[in-house]
């Protein structure tokens, strides 16, 4: 076949582009990987979100490090806003603006600490998740989920925060909220695991289930020996004197 015949051509650069995103898959900027994830959701989506060349740790880490970030400053500009409202508002001293201003100190250094909690937090859920999965037969692995967890729980929870704000409506409007980052969950695992509904939905239920066994058998041990503690109680009172 000659040069003429073929199409297109192989120094064409779309086909180059639609080869490399066959090959590799097509890389998203944060924007597009948060709102596909966010209002695209099913197993395919996620499927192609963990199919990105730049989908790694590394980057969902630095994620959801700037969410801390975010969160820890709404706070302390929470903070500023309201404090110094009541603060003029009931006729506050110069004490109280300096405990307040002190306050607000605390509440920047703070910031840093928050982010890396939240760096902390997501790999012990995501871990706890990998693990249950890996026993209820699921087929991925840790770097792909923690990617995928990242890239919904992100925006919502800005999204969370921001509407929680809101005096008596953004509690109510944060209660959806939380569901659908639930069922986002569970759609995660199930594009990242490779098994079905049932074990996804098992998966995220799991530890729950886990948790409360524990609690429920330490409850029963502790009222048997509650129990046998008052029952020696008794028999030494209603003994022979």
């Amino acid at each position: 076949m000659s040069y003429g015949q073929q199409f297109p051509p192989p120094d064409d650069p779309y086909q180059k582009k639609y080869t490399y995103e066959q090959q590799y898959g097509r890389m998203y900027e944060w924007q597009e990987a948060w709102q596909k994830a966010v209002t695209e959701p099913s197993p395919e989506t996620f499927q192609e979100l963990i199919a990105d060349p730049n989908a790694n740790t590394n980057r969902a880490m630095t994620w959801i490090f700037v969410v801390g970030l975010i969160i820890g400053l709404m706070s302390v500009v929470a903070q500023a806003i309201f404090g110094a409202g009541s603060l003029f508002f009931f006729g506050g001293s110069s004490s109280d603006a300096a405990g307040m201003g002190g306050g607000l100190i605390c509440g920047v250094i703070m910031i840093p600490i928050i982010g890396v909690l939240f760096i902390i937090g997501s790999y012990i859920a995501v871990g706890i998740q990998h693990l249950c999965a890996k026993i209820l037969g699921g087929d991925g692995n840790f770097a792909d989920m923690y990617y995928a967890y990242a890239t919904y729980t992100s925006p919502l929870t800005i999204i969370s925060s921001l509407v929680s704000i809101i005096p008596i409506l953004g509690a109510l409007i944060s209660i959806p909220i939380g569901i659908y980052q639930l069922v986002l969950n569970v759609i995660a695992l199930k594009a990242v695991y490779k098994y079905g509904w049932f074990q996804a939905v098992l998966t995220f239920f799991l530890p729950a289930i886990v948790i409360g066994g524990l609690v429920f058998c330490c409850i029963i041990a502790l009222a048997g020996s509650i129990e046998s503690v008052f029952d020696n109680i008794n028999s030494t009172l209603e003994a022979p004197q």
